[in-house]
């Protein structure tokens, strides 16, 4: 809690065209560029000022657990670059997790359906199991528990994904 109450204000102190997203213990940084060349001077910019801010608080940004992804179109090219920050290199993450999301640099959603897939089959069998020993109450607030709040979590960023079919077979099978 209090590392917080330490970087709460980040946002607000650091104006370099970085949007930031903080929770609990991590800071994220979204940088927006047309080009390669751009996005690596804005980075650099941003992991600078982040020192400088986290070094006036008495923190250190730690480089060595810093991580960097490029999202980029599925047909746009693999160019990669490199950052190096206090003579360390920026590694890069092709996969990360996310408020409980799983995504590539690709935004294809393809690791979040495939994670929440068996969750939902295993709620259906569930739900198929208990339905004839427990009423409608019961029956409803097991779905909604387990059933609909795995699905619709962030449902408004995965769903036009060509992988979300899946999930809706997942939805189809007959549970009673």
């Amino acid at each position: 809690m209090l590392f917080i109450v330490y970087v709460n204000d980040l946002p607000y102190n650091i104006t370099n065209n970085s949007k930031f997203v903080l929770f609990a213990g991590d800071t994220n940084a979204l940088i927006i560029s047309n080009n390669l060349n751009e996005l690596q001077t804005k980075l650099v910019c941003t992991l600078t000022y982040m020192s400088e801010y986290f070094t006036a608080n008495g923190l250190k940004l730690h480089i060595d657990k810093t991580n960097k992804m490029h999202f980029k179109l599925n047909f746009s090219s693999n160019s990669t670059f490199q950052v190096s920050y206090c003579e360390i290199n920026v590694k890069q993450a092709v996969h990360k997790k996310f408020l409980g999301f799983d995504f590539d640099n690709h935004m294809n959603w393809e690791t979040q359906i495939d994670k929440i897939i068996p969750i939902l089959s295993k709620t259906c069998y569930v739900l198929r199991s208990v339905y004839f020993f427990k009423d409608v109450s019961t029956f409803k607030t097991i779905y909604y528990a387990y059933f609909h709040s795995v699905m619709e979590y962030g449902i408004i960023f995965w769903c036009k994904s060509s992988s979300s079919k899946k999930v809706l077979q997942v939805q189809k099978k007959k549970i009673i």
